[in-house]
């Protein structure tokens, strides 16, 4: 079923999804996020225009009459839409549904295989959050939006978001302390909702810590919306949140090696990945590593403890000898089920999580799982100096190597300190 905007209430679209539920696909009806608006495009300026998102690989087919497509899958999250014709989609332990070619054709197909934040049942997820204040939000920090698509934000719907409006929202799932009621929402029905929100649930947040860390390009940035509050951010806290919300989490650092982070992140800003990132560059000044080093050693002064930090090579070697006493540091049951993500319910709600930053987690996205590096043996010997730099030359040319290598350089020692900190596996 796809609706036709009501101007009676807020317009949204409203489509048939095939999507997946305790490990079998269902059909759902789906409503779009982003509501209908006023498009200014050239061409169909003041029609009403429904963000449906980035696409590629489009392809169009023509489906004989009587086709039968067999029982399968979705290869990836897509949408498709019939233009003429009647199509019968049905699933296992469902009626099947009768889809119309034409203005109601439009369907999303959901049911693929899986992915990542497999522990939904106890806890609420909340995928960088900070990063919405720092790209897209008024009280944006970071200069990407000078290099992106002028529409960008505004598509985003995330052009309101401020660091207090995203505290409000963690707080909100948290429990922890009612920020809404220091500092109304002034946009009324658009806030942060995290998925699968539970006050029952703990909370996690992954972010960046140079989201909450001014980076060496803005050192003199400051929120507005937190210092209209009454909450200190005493010395010498380093983050742009105030001292009273950093007492309140537990912190566990991820880090890994600048030479494999590096390129995967290169990559981001070259074809054919720049296509989804809509970016083509680089910034050296938001890779992370200092910012990270900047925290780490706040709260080990603080607390006069060192906190949780994990290796991603650790991580990949032996990923049960990492998860097992992490979860028992943080109170949460290990499960089995944290290794693997086969389910097609995963699998879509890591693409609603990482939706926003498309382009970004492509290879988490087609993963369904942790694959070992070595058989579970140790780190193998790091590649020399000049072997790195003939690799990445051979991939990314002579440029691409140059930036490539001095990124890297320029994050080793903050690498190597943090690395010295390490969970240690047997």
């Amino acid at each position: 079923m796809a609706t036709q905007p009501s101007h009676s209430k807020p317009p949204y679209l409203n489509v048939t999804a095939i999507s997946a539920k305790n490990g079998a696909s269902t059909i759902e009806c789906w409503r779009l996020a982003a509501p209908f608006r006023a498009s200014s495009e050239a061409g169909v300026s003041g029609a009403s225009l429904a963000q449906l998102g980035k696409a590629g690989n489009t392809s169009y087919t023509l489906i004989p009459p009587k086709f039968d497509g067999g029982l399968h899958n979705a290869p990836t999250i897509q949408y498709v839409a019939f233009l003429s014709g009647t199509a019968i989609v049905s699933v296992p332990n469902h009626p099947p549904v009768t889809i119309r070619g034409g203005k109601e054709g439009l369907i999303i197909a959901a049911d693929t295989a899986a992915i990542f934040m497999t522990r939904r049942d106890i806890l609420t997820f909340f995928h960088e959050p900070f990063g919405d204040a720092f790209y897209f939000g008024p009280e944006k920090i970071s200069p990407a939006h000078l290099r992106w698509p002028g529409d960008r934000i505004e598509k985003s719907g995330r052009g309101h978001y401020t660091y207090d409006h995203v505290l409000q929202s963690i707080g909100s799932a948290a429990h922890v302390r009612n920020l809404a009621s220091t500092l109304p929402d002034a946009h009324g029905t658009q806030t942060l909702t995290p998925q699968n929100q539970d006050p029952t649930k703990r909370v996690f947040v992954k972010d960046m810590s140079y989201h909450i860390i001014l980076p060496i390009h803005s050192p003199n940035a400051r929120p507005l919306s937190l210092q209209a509050q009454n909450l200190s951010n005493k010395s010498p806290n380093p983050t742009l949140l105030p001292t009273e919300i950093i007492e309140s989490c537990k912190f566990v650092f991820l880090i890994r090696n600048p030479s494999a982070a590096i390129p995967s992140l290169y990559r981001c800003f070259i074809p054919p990945l720049s296509a989804q990132t809509g970016d083509t560059m680089l910034d050296p000044t938001e890779l992370g590593y200092r910012e990270l080093r900047i925290l780490f050693d706040y709260l080990r002064d603080k607390n006069g403890v060192v906190p949780l930090l994990i290796d991603a090579d650790d991580l990949l070697t032996d990923p049960e000898a990492i998860l097992r006493p992490l979860c028992d540091d943080l109170k949460i049951p290990y499960s089995s089920s944290m290794l693997e993500w086969p389910a097609p319910e995963d699998h879509a709600f890591a693409l609603s999580l990482f939706e926003k930053f498309a382009g970004y987690h492509e290879d988490a996205l087609n993963s369904k799982g942790f694959i070992p590096k070595g058989n579970g043996k140790k780190h193998a010997e790091p590649q020399s100096k000049e072997e790195l730099n003939d690799i990445w030359k051979s991939k990314y040319g002579s440029e691409g190597m140059r930036i490539i290598r001095g990124a890297v350089d320029a994050s080793r020692d903050d690498y190597e300190y943090l690395k010295s900190f390490r969970m240690r596996f047997t």
